[in-house]
């Protein structure tokens, strides 16, 4: 972390005095200001954006910088370029930061944890998370649930109507989140312990494939790469698990 706000510090300041000297050294707080606007909006978006969709962002926000530095009176007009070199900076101080903050967290036991009791072996915890699958109802005892880390395993329905299953390595991330099987127009009601909730048949599976997820899950620590795992915002709408109501059939 250090050494990536150094190397920022240092971008900095060599960015500061190009600029100044390109402009044989006049309008200093004027390239302070530019570069110092770069380096925030740089940093919020590594910061704050998902990996994946930071370049993107990026360039639209240094492209709408650009457009509203262009309108404004000189110098201000020709100082454009500094926001270049500057939201490069931020995103390398935004990536220090949020590795800081990583960092900082407190991290969680190595051990397994099967709904809620730690289990240091793997091969106890293996057997005592398959023994209670069968007979597991999450409308009299909530998701079954789990976890090794940041890893995580949730099922919620019954052996009855099936289970909504899913999987991620990183719970932290909303993104990691993987679910079986795939939306589809066939509805039925599966019980929660906030009462009964509705979802698509094609994204409860059997008995018989929650437990092949489960030991995948055991093996992998995340999701099983063999099975069809679904992504995207359905995901999130089938998570009964963290959701502080159910849906609506309608």
């Amino acid at each position: 972390m250090l050494v990536m706000q150094g190397i920022g510090l240092v971008f900095t300041i060599v960015a500061f005095a190009a600029a100044l000297s390109e402009l044989d050294g006049r309008y200093g707080t004027e390239i302070a200001t530019v570069l110092v606007v770069g380096i925030v909006g740089g940093t919020l978006i590594r910061w704050l954006v998902h990996e994946g969709k930071v370049a993107i962002v990026l360039v639209l926000l240094v492209v709408a910088e650009v457009v509203l530095l262009q309108k404004c009176p000189s110098p201000w007009s020709g100082l454009w370029p500094v926001l270049v070199p500057g939201s490069a900076i931020g995103v390398l101080v935004g990536a220090a930061i949020r590795t800081g903050v990583r960092q900082s967290r407190p991290k969680p036991r190595d051990v397994w944890v099967v709904n809620g009791i730690e289990d240091p072996r793997s091969d106890s915890a293996k057997a005592k998370a398959l023994d209670a699958l069968p007979s597991w109802d999450a409308g009299d005892s909530g998701a079954f649930r789990v976890q090794r880390n940041d890893a995580e395993f949730t099922a919620v329905g019954s052996s009855q109507t099936g289970f909504i299953v899913h999987s991620t390595t990183n719970s932290r991330d909303e993104h990691e989140w993987r679910m079986l099987g795939t939306d589809d127009a066939d509805v039925v009601e599966i019980r929660l312990l906030s009462g009964p909730a509705f979802a698509p048949r094609g994204v409860l599976s059997d008995l018989a494939t929650t437990r092949k997820a489960l030991l995948g899950f055991f093996h992998h620590r995340g999701p099983d790469p063999q099975l069809p795992w679904s992504v995207g915002e359905d995901v999130r709408t089938y998570r009964f698990d963290q959701m502080p109501h159910h849906m609506d059939k309608g």
